[in-house]
């Protein structure tokens, strides 16, 4: 990807086509960080720095858009999320009349808000304007939906958490490529929706187990899978098969 990023950089001049390559290598950059954490520190610096240059040659572009949120995520991972919700909301704010290249933008916001900073009104705030925005265009968003249903399902609202974790099961199906933390959160969050809000315990048991079966032996994700699928036997009166399911 560096190599190409390169090339492009080397045979043109064209703003739009530099800028997206400077994304290109940011990026890149990010992928070395990742990869190598012992030579991380300089990674990320050249990440950032590829990443302000692209949005200096994107100014009039909205492909600037995806890279604020590139510069979001590389923020959160190195542990200053609160710089990069400042630096989206001033982004959106500063975003008039509301475009739909925001979409993305209100996804990653939402998911700094819920993920790292654990608000989850904030969080359902900005994850329900991008689901407005990418339900009529977008198959690839399921893990926004899944997301949104577990804000839901924090703060007890169980009937939003069932349509929105619902939506997320269908995205999944259509989307081949989806990532496997994003098929696990939907079948997860539905059965906790189903366990507290429809209460129906057994289809609840049912998406636990798939979730189950997609983790393997993942260490606490799989625990917490199992902890879950216990309390949705015990509501069953299955006591001694949640009690193996405990242990």
């Amino acid at each position: 990807a560096m190599k190409y990023a390169d090339r492009v950089l080397s045979e043109s001049q064209d703003a739009y086509y530099r800028g997206r390559a400077h994304h290109l290598r940011g990026l890149s950059h990010c992928g070395f960080a990742y990869a190598a954490p012992d030579a991380s520190e300089p990674e990320v610096l050249a990440a950032t720095r590829e990443y302000e240059l692209a949005l200096e040659m994107l100014t009039d572009f909205p492909e600037r858009i995806r890279v604020y949120s590139s510069m979001a995520i590389l923020l959160a991972d190195t542990g200053q999320a609160d710089q990069a919700i400042a630096m989206l909301e001033t982004v959106l704010q500063q975003s008039h009349p509301p475009s739909p290249d925001l979409d993305w933008l209100h996804a990653s916001l939402g998911e700094l808000y819920a993920q790292d900073k654990g608000d989850c009104v904030n969080g359902v705030k900005q994850l329900e304007l991008a689901v407005s925005m990418l339900d009529p265009v977008s198959i690839t968003h399921s893990w926004v939906h899944s997301l949104l249903a577990q804000c839901y399902n924090g703060v007890g609202e169980f009937e939003k958490a069932h349509i929105h974790a619902k939506r997320a099961l269908d995205l999944a199906g259509k989307d081949k490529a989806i990532q496997k933390f994003a098929l696990v959160r939907a079948h997860e969050q539905y059965a906790i929706a189903l366990t507290w809000g429809d209460i129906d315990m057994r289809l609840a048991e049912h998406h636990l187990r798939i979730a189950i079966e997609l983790v393997g032996e993942e260490g606490s994700w799989g625990a917490k899978l199992h902890a879950r699928l216990g309390e949705a036997l015990l509501g069953q009166d299955r006591p001694a098969e949640a009690l193996r399911t405990f242990e």
